[in-house]
């Protein structure tokens, strides 16, 4: 009788909110906005998520190896040193304006990325060690004095943008909520803060592409937002979004018992694939002294009860993280383990750093208190946060939890203005992007990418020898080794990272297979699904 009324209800629910407008569109929740909907300038999922539908790179990868294919160049090409890769754009390439893409766009692109526009050195960073970009009528040319392991792969991250449009305005105010590009979609509404909406590309030079068989099937995309996770499940099961990533693994857990998942109305998809998860946990901000005494930050690791926190707030669907790379990555070293729960080691610590308890039970050093503050900008962290707050305050720590919105959060990241972190950043597949967050160049500047201010010579050197190897062992073997080292420099107590992408999904898409790849991502991932009803491309 329960299970009747269950599947009655769902009934309802479907009845009273609808289905959605077309079977051709997909609606899709975003728990945070872009701080820009360019990917140059907001470098996130988010923003990713965006360009990368308006936006055409170089070359694409492969959704099952990585390996490089056809974009805008149709053919590309290195010599044996991995020192010069030359590219030649397809003829047929065009932007949405229907004028063509050519060399000089990507030369335009080029001096935007060695330019010192603000806010886009963590982007750029990815393209740090080539050194120019000749063009001419008809070929691309990459120069670097240095060996690129990873070649034309790079280049799957050069969106060119077009000469013509972004010339005309300020880079970094006239372009956060659209602009042209040569990809399958196009700009139709932004709502900033809440919406945008993009309709498939009706000029898109590159439909019938071998490397785009299989893609963009649906006519109209829109990402919605709302950052209260609770509101964001509402918004899935009232059918005003069609497809969401779930961050929370309680809500996963739980709400997913609805009876229009029990029905079959809703799907749940868990994507388990080499995807590697962003890295996270509480930064310290080592240009504050309290901070610098790599024996303080150990026991401050010390004290974070992962395996209680993943029990009880996550429901063991994640596992804890040991640092830069993923637990289950090739790059990481064997000999990371989680930081265990120990009290007593980190008194001891704190005791060997200069730190004694006074009369109050806090500790101090030269009559000041052990004092910082906790920055977050997801109101949800502030529960398990709390819970560390209170192991904290057992051992004589005072922290403090600042809650703010997403906006304010990443400018004072970016100012560097925190004593403790609530962090998390994507990894990169083949950590290409390590020089962005450690090296030690950029620790007097958060807006380099190197939040934390590390600055470690050995790494240093480590990330030098990194630019020059070639063999993808010699690679490996150096990341490894970068993995461990920083891990035991503790500038970051990591946390844990999601066993599975995981997805909820109106039943009216259809996908092949499994619908998905070994590297789909969350944010891009239904671009080879279409509307069940939905016959041609």
């Amino acid at each position: 009788m329960k299970g009747l009324l269950f599947l009655l209800l769902g009934f309802i629910l479907v009845s009273v909110c609808g289905a959605s407008p077309s079977g051709n569109q997909m609606r899709v929740g975003f728990a945070g906005y872009p701080t820009s909907n360019l990917y140059y300038l907001g470098f996130d999922d988010y923003s990713e998520a965006v360009t990368s539908l308006v936006l055409e790179p170089l070359v694409r990868l492969n959704s099952d190896t990585l390996a490089p294919e056809p974009g805008l160049a149709e053919t590309f090409s290195a010599n044996r040193e991995n020192t010069r890769f030359e590219f030649k754009l397809d003829s047929k390439a065009k932007f949405s304006d229907d004028s063509a893409v050519t060399p000089e766009d990507v030369l335009f692109t080029w001096s935007i990325l060695k330019s010192s526009v603000p806010n886009i050195q963590a982007y750029a960073s990815l393209f740090i060690d080539f050194g120019d970009c000749q063009v001419s009528k008809d070929k691309i040319i990459f120069n670097s004095k240095k060996p690129i392991p990873l070649g034309a792969t790079l280049f799957s991250q050069f969106y060119v943008l077009s000469k013509k449009h972004f010339s005309h305005g300020t880079f970094t105010k006239d372009f956060n909520e659209r602009f042209i590009g040569s990809g399958p979609y196009v700009f139709d509404q932004v709502k900033w803060g809440h919406s945008i909406s993009l309709n498939k590309n009706p000029r898109y030079w590159g439909r019938d592409l071998p490397t785009n068989k299989g893609k963009y099937f649906l006519n109209r995309i829109e990402f919605h937002t709302q950052s209260d996770p609770s509101l964001l499940f509402q918004m899935l099961i009232k059918h005003e979004i069609d497809y969401l990533y779930f961050l929370s693994a309680k809500s996963w857990a739980i709400d997913t018992l609805h009876p229009l998942f029990q029905n079959g109305s809703i799907q749940k998809l868990e994507v388990r694939n080499q995807i590697p998860f962003g890295m996270a946990g509480i930064a310290w901000n080592l240009r504050k002294p309290l901070f610098q005494d790599k024996r303080v930050r150990k026991a401050l690791a010390l004290l974070f009860d992962r395996k209680r926190l993943i029990r009880d707030f996550f429901y063991e669907q994640y596992q804890p993280t040991t640092g830069v790379a993923a637990y289950g990555s090739e790059y990481h070293h064997p000999n990371n383990r989680p930081v265990a729960f120990d009290p007593v080691q980190a008194g001891t610590l704190l005791k060997e750093a200069g730190w004694v308890l006074n009369s109050k039970k806090v500790l101090e050093r030269n009559g000041i208190p052990f004092s910082f503050e906790i920055l977050t900008g997801n109101p949800p962290a502030a529960k398990y946060l709390a819970l560390y707050q209170e192991d904290l305050r057992k051992s004589g720590i005072q922290a403090f939890i600042k809650v703010v919105d997403w906006g304010t959060y990443l400018k004072l990241r970016n100012q560097g203005q925190f004593d403790a972190l609530d962090f998390s950043r994507n990894r990169d597949p083949f950590m290409t992007d390590l020089d962005m967050t450690w090296k030690g160049s950029g620790a007097q500047d958060p807006q380099s990418g190197n939040i934390t201010g590390f600055s470690n010579t050995e790494v240093d050197n480590l990330l030098e020898a990194l630019h020059k190897a070639s063999a993808p062992e010699e690679r490996k073997n150096l990341v490894k080794k970068l993995d461990k080292l920083i891990a035991e420099d503790f500038p970051i107590a990591f946390s844990w990272e999601p066993k599975s992408q995981r997805i909820a999904f109106w039943n009216e898409y259809t996908f092949n297979g499994r619908g998905y790849h070994n590297y789909s991502k969350w944010n891009q991932l239904f671009n080879e699904w279409h509307g069940k009803q939905q016959k041609d491309h």
